[in-house]
């Protein structure tokens, strides 16, 4: 049923971006932007939004772009394939926007921790929803895709990769969460740290953010490669 939904879904995206693509001006626009019908009925591929992207602006410097694709036809049963770099480029925005926002506006250790523990309570429930679901259909696109006699081992090595940051979370991140959430509950009472001991164990953390959002990365760009396959 999940994944009827699912299939749903990526059926109405792709429409409405073949909509958009309809509508968006060729003028100004470069050639080798301008993606053709047929690669959106016979791929078919669907771009979807990260920031304020819409379809008229593919000639800015895109950070990220999502991709998905969904057989229609009994030759190309390996459908939905999704690359993903919507999740790790959300995952990055807090190492790369968000702490940095923080060191510039915070002067109190006690903020600084109150500040980071509910940026990570927001966060823990969303990217690990992203990647697990993102891991679910790789594993359906590669089951289907072996049935059918098809290329698959990429998209089980995508699903793979994506969900190493769980035990890459649980090794290398847990004991700094821990230390994180214990010095943010003992500020409430009384100074726990110096203003600049917050900010170097934050920063501890916002390091190993980033590498555990390289993960979910290199899985979509796996993904990507077994699209374009």
């Amino acid at each position: 049923m999940l994944l009827g939904v699912l299939e749903g879904v990526m059926r109405a995206v792709r429409k409405a971006v073949a909509v958009g693509w309809t509508r968006c001006p060729s003028v100004g626009v470069p050639l080798h932007v301008q993606l053709r019908w047929h690669y959106l009925r016979s791929a078919p591929l669907f771009i979807a939004e990260f920031y304020s992207l819409n379809p008229c602006l593919l000639s800015a410097n895109l950070p990220t772009v999502l991709l998905a694709t969904m057989a229609q036809s009994p030759t190309n049963i390996g459908a939905p394939a999704t690359a993903d770099p919507f999740c790790p480029g959300a995952m990055l925005s807090l190492s790369l926007m968000a702490i940095p926002v923080f060191f510039e506006t915070t002067t109190e250790p006690a903020q600084l921790f109150h500040q980071w523990a509910r940026m990570y309570h927001y966060g823990h429930r969303v990217a690990p929803t992203m990647a697990l679901a993102t891991s679910l259909l790789y594993a359906y696109t590669a089951i289907h895709k072996r049935a059918a006699g098809r290329r698959w081992v990429v998209f089980a090595v995508a699903g793979v990769t994506t969900m190493i940051m769980v035990p890459f979370t649980l090794i290398f991140m847990v004991p700094t969460n821990n230390t994180l959430f214990r010095l943010q509950a003992e500020s409430k009472a009384a100074p726990v740290a110096s203003l600049g001991e917050a900010q170097e164990l934050v920063t501890k953390w916002s390091r190993l953010h980033v590498v555990r959002s390289l993960f979910p990365l290199a899985g979509a760009i796996l993904g990507l490669m077994g699209i374009l396959q």
